[in-house]
């Protein structure tokens, strides 16, 4: 799959340093996930993604500049055995404020959506996440419940649940 700017590529362990590396602190604050603390953490989160995309109830791709193949990200669907999966991208540090979460959400969109069975899509975005909250209003998100969490680690996350149709 390609857009103006962005290549997808299926997640493949020829990515894994950079996800790893790219997978920072900074950019999961808001998110569920965590930094990987090693290698070897981020290799095991892989594998588990491989597996998922196996089962096909997730798809992952790996977000890469056309131009020059730059790693600019990834985006996933969860939970595509159902009619309303979870939506979820991440942009590297460097290539934020860029437009490539809206550009590959909306082609991932319009991608499932001619391969699924969809009724709508779910997108949790944590309500302290402006660039997020913005990517949902932009992709016409309507917004549902409020939910408090703690993580397993003990991240403190307030989850707004967006529906796109």
């Amino acid at each position: 799959m390609k857009t103006e700017r962005l290549k997808f590529v299926p997640l493949s362990y020829e990515y894994l340093d950079q996800y790893y590396e790219e997978f920072s602190e900074d950019i999961t604050r808001y998110q569920y996930p965590d930094s990987f603390k090693s290698r070897e953490e981020a290799e095991r989160f892989f594998n588990w993604f491989v597996k998922l995309n196996e089962e096909r109830t997730s798809i992952i791709f790996i977000l890469l500049n056309k131009d020059d193949e730059s790693f600019v990200g990834s985006i996933e669907a969860h939970g595509l055995d159902t009619d309303t999966p979870e939506l979820g991208v991440w942009i590297a540090k460097e290539q934020h404020n860029k437009g490539y979460a809206y550009e590959a959400m909306k082609s991932f969109i319009e991608y499932l959506k001619g391969n699924y069975t969809i009724e709508c899509f779910i997108f949790e975005v944590d309500c302290r996440n402006s660039a997020s909250r913005k990517l949902a209003e932009k992709l016409g998100a309507v917004k549902g419940e409020h939910e408090d969490i703690v993580t397993e680690s003990g991240k403190e996350l307030q989850l707004d649940t967006y529906y796109i149709k």
